[in-house]
């Protein structure tokens, strides 16, 4: 498993870890200290009517007479009443607001039980000359309209790969960064680039002899956890840039974190002879005394604050590519 490092390399981002939580920028925090500002709060479902709630009796109580209070703001007053408000939003609604663990775990993706209880989203039978591509995208796996915790396997894809005895399969789980589950582009209140998380673990069924008797398992292959950054277009591509850099690409993967690892080295591991974007090579094993017969893909599309599905945490979806070697 990759080393997580917790020191702080560079300053933190420009936005408050608690509003991050809730899909808000500190510019949006900013409007709760300002009098007669529009509660434009762009903060999807539930925390949008939280932080409305918060706007309304956090003015009612600090500010008082708003003229007065105008007079005498000043920025370390205002750094203060982010502080507190943030701290108040955590106590009252954390525990409510689940999606601030942002994605599953990799205790949890590790330790699933198999084969699922659930029909696989995917069931594929792959075959045929080394370079043959299978691309599917999976969506609607998940329970967000009931159930937002990204720790329920409830919300996490399922795949069955199987193949003929002896081949060789490059497996590629990833974020499908295009279509309905592109990244958008960052606006003047956030970027949700920093709220994307991918998590996948890849499991093989073995069956081996023991000598007397057939015995079948299943094996954890690999596993990683993987969240957005920025990177520098061309020609400095593959140089890590802060959040809403014009022009900068977003992609999803588990590369250490290099201006913010305080806050994103939480989201990313990797254990498992796997590539920091993804692959993975997988051998359907075929000999007298061991046989691996299926491919197992256990993945998880989380965002929170930002995406289609109606509610605070959305799952959009799950990429797989699969190639013949």
């Amino acid at each position: 498993m990759a080393h997580i490092d917790l020191s702080i390399a560079a300053p933190i981002p420009s936005f408050d870890p608690v509003f991050v939580a809730l899909g808000c920028s500190t510019k949006i925090a900013n409007r709760l200290l300002t009098p007669r500002r529009s509660a434009n709060l762009h903060c999807k479902g539930r925390a949008g009517s939280v932080l409305t709630h918060i706007e309304r009796s956090t003015r009612t109580k600090l500010f008082g007479s708003i003229r007065s209070k105008r007079e005498r703001a000043s920025t370390m007053m205002k750094t203060k009443r982010v502080f507190w408000i943030s701290l108040a939003a955590l106590l009252v609604f954390g525990l409510e607001i689940k999606s601030a663990e942002a994605q599953i775990s990799q205790s949890r993706i590790t330790t699933v039980s198999l084969p699922p209880a659930i029909p696989y989203n995917l069931d594929l039978f792959v075959s045929g000359p080394a370079g043959t591509t299978f691309n599917n995208v999976i969506h609607d796996y998940a329970l967000h309209f009931s159930d937002q915790d990204p720790n329920d396997l409830a919300n996490v894809a399922y795949a069955r790969y199987t193949a003929p005895a002896g081949s060789s399969v490059v497996l590629y789980p990833q974020w499908p960064n295009y279509g309905p589950d592109q990244v958008p582009a960052p606006t003047a209140n956030g970027d949700d680039c920093a709220h994307a998380h991918f998590g996948f673990a890849v499991y093989s069924k073995v069956t081996i002899f023991n000598g007397s008797n057939w015995i079948t398992y299943y094996s954890l292959r690999a596993t990683q956890g993987e969240v957005g950054r920025r990177y520098a277009p061309a020609p400095n591509g593959g140089v890590e840039v802060p959040f809403s850099t014009p022009g900068a690409s977003c992609r999803v993967s588990s590369e250490p974190e290099v201006l913010y690892p305080a806050v994103y080295n939480q989201f990313i591991w990797s254990m498992g002879t796997i590539a920091t974007t993804g692959p993975l090579l997988f051998n359907f094993l075929n000999t007298p005394n061991a046989k691996v017969t299926e491919a197992i893909v256990v993945a998880q599309s989380a965002t929170h604050g930002w995406g289609n599905c109606g509610y605070f945490q959305c799952y959009m979806g799950v990429g797989l590519i699969a190639q013949m070697r």
